[in-house]
């Protein structure tokens, strides 16, 4: 009996570790289509943009351009959403979610 109940609490574990990462991608994505509906023309709030693009400039330290300005506000150019794309390919599978941060983060392999 014991034996199953360690089974049990290791299996909870790895299904919230891979939640956690699945909500660190998700996050990552839907941040992302921000910015690219914002360059696809589609209607976008500039403080979601100007907040997606933060975000992502803080997990990636791939820093936006700002390519056009007004009231105040940056935005990102298309090099930036693509660059950020092309990030993400390769370190999705290190983002996960910090719980005591309460943010997404990226583990770095060294």
């Amino acid at each position: 009996m014991k034996k199953n109940n360690h089974f049990f609490l290791l299996f909870f574990l790895i299904v919230f570790n891979l939640c956690g990462a699945q909500n660190a991608k998700k996050i990552f994505r839907e941040k992302l289509s921000v910015v690219e509906n914002y360059h696809k023309g589609k209607k976008t709030f500039i403080t979601e943009l100007k907040k997606s693009a933060i975000f992502l400039t803080e997990l990636t330290e791939i820093q936006f351009e700002i390519y056009d300005s007004y009231e105040m506000s940056e935005v990102t150019s298309k090099q930036n959403l693509k660059d950020w794309k092309i990030w993400y390919k390769k370190n999705k599978n290190n983002l996960y979610w910090d719980k005591i941060e309460q943010k997404v983060k990226v583990k770095h392999n060294r």
